[in-house]
């Protein structure tokens, strides 16, 4: 949770909080719809973490030392480090940010706009809430898709048994008796020749697409 997280990395700073509180003040929708960074960097926890940091008293320098040290993943730290490097290098918070892969580009300039209003603070825990916001709908997204997804395989892959294995192997019975074949038998027959027969052409075309 951002409580345990902002507690441990005080603790790596030395620090020992008396209480941690979240800001929970709702904020105005700041950014549009845009896709995270497909380099597997959480942006928006970094965010986060560099809101309830800064709220602690921490400079963006430190805080953003603290979550580089903090970061598990190498490419995570690797970026983190890149945005220090240039702050370090007497770059604005903006500039540093706009070296980050991947970045929405709605963020640089609201925090362009917080350097020139003096509310940096209140720019970052705004992004962070929206960010946090766009990433809970995206993982919503995706386990709305997967029961489906899951369904969908689930019912080609007992289709594809009962045509290719159960059907030819009831077939035979119904070829002994004088009564007529059930049509979804004769269905499913027609459909395992057909495959069957064009095996070749099937799977030249699955290589194509």
């Amino acid at each position: 949770s951002g409580y345990n997280e902002a507690a441990r990395l005080l603790a790596r700073r030395g620090i020992r909080p008396f209480e941690i509180v979240e800001n929970d003040k709702k904020k105005p929708s700041l950014l549009r719809l845009a896709s995270l960074s497909d380099t597997g960097m959480h942006y928006g926890r970094m965010f986060q973490d560099l809101s309830i940091l800064m709220q602690a008293g921490f400079t963006i320098d430190a805080a953003l030392t603290a979550i580089a040290l903090g970061t598990r993943r190498p490419r995570d730290s690797a970026i983190v480090n890149r945005i220090l490097t240039e702050l370090r290098a007497g770059h604005s918070l903006s500039r540093a940010f706009a070296k980050a892969p991947r970045l929405p580009e709605d963020i640089i300039p609201l925090l362009e706009s917080g350097e020139t209003s003096g509310r940096i603070h209140k720019v970052i825990a705004a992004i962070a809430a929206d960010l946090s916001r766009q990433e809970a709908r995206r993982a919503a997204l995706i386990e709305a898709l997967v029961y489906p997804l899951f369904l969908l395989c689930a019912m080609f892959i007992a289709v594809g048994v009962v045509t290719f294995y159960l059907a030819p192997s009831l077939m035979p019975i119904f070829d002994s008796a004088e009564d007529r074949k059930p049509l979804i038998l004769s269905a499913l027959a027609a459909i395992n020749g057909g495959v069957r027969s064009n095996l070749d052409a099937l799977a030249v075309a699955m290589f194509a697409i």
